[in-house]
């Protein structure tokens, strides 16, 4: 089960991926950034807006620790 599938599981939904970018391949702009296969293959992105409510962040940064701490 990845990271991802963990926040899933708690109605929290992220991205692996850029935007656009195709299913098979890492992210273009995390490579684009660090020339790295690794970490643009393993990152995370996560999308905030001006709705999103203090609230929305605790209950983030809880539950990411949370399942951070688990698959360790």
């Amino acid at each position: 089960m990845t990271f991802a599938d963990k926040l899933n599981e708690k109605q929290i939904y992220i991205s692996t991926k850029t935007s656009c970018c195709p299913t098979a391949t890492p992210s273009k702009l995390v490579y684009a950034l660090t020339h790295s296969k690794q970490l643009a293959s393993s990152s995370l992105r996560i999308s905030l807006s001006h709705l999103t409510t203090k609230e929305e962040l605790e209950i983030f940064t809880q539950t990411f620790d949370q399942i951070y701490k688990y698959l360790k």
